[in-house]
């Protein structure tokens, strides 16, 4: 199945507004924000809020504050794990079936508007289930935990 944008979905970025231009790291997002989002992640790039970390997103105003438009980036689901460290031209990668199944819900249902002559909600498809969560920044390893104490005879904890 071809992946490429369908230009009949008029979709925005979820980041900023502008007109998307297809399937970029786990979502439909435009040029810019993909291209933010890799450069981001592969050059690992750490930015500061001169505001209170809660700076308007938009098309007119992204380049402005790069940390709230990295955190609106994860925050609407675009996938860390998705860019590729080698800096190698990807192609479609293990996300293919999700765009697939995405995209075939997103044209049913423009189909099901241009049949009943109405816009429905937007609300998430019956029947499927919700992406998964976005992994933590940091996992402990199982053996930093504080083992539980032992216990001895009458129930007190025993001291080794």
């Amino acid at each position: 199945m071809d992946y490429s944008y369908d230009e009949d979905l008029d979709e925005l970025c979820p980041v900023c507004g502008d007109k998307v231009s297809g399937y970029h790291y786990g979502l439909l997002t435009c040029e810019s924000c993909k291209g933010f989002f890799k450069r981001t992640v592969q050059n690992n790039k750490h930015y500061t809020c001169t505001e209170s970390q809660s700076c308007k997103i938009d098309k007119t105003q992204r380049k402005r504050c790069p940390f709230c438009r990295f955190q609106k980036c994860l925050t609407v689901g675009m996938r860390l794990e998705a860019v590729r460290a080698d800096r190698m031209r990807g192609g479609r990668n293990k996300f293919g079936p999700m765009y697939k199944r995405d995209r075939a819900l997103k044209q049913q249902k423009k189909a099901q508007i241009r049949a009943n002559g109405f816009k429905m909600e937007t609300g998430p498809p019956v029947g499927v289930p919700p992406p998964p969560p976005p992994p933590p920044d940091y996992m402990l390893p199982p053996g930093l935990h504080a083992p539980e104490p032992a216990e001895g005879p009458g129930g007190e904890p025993s001291v080794l």
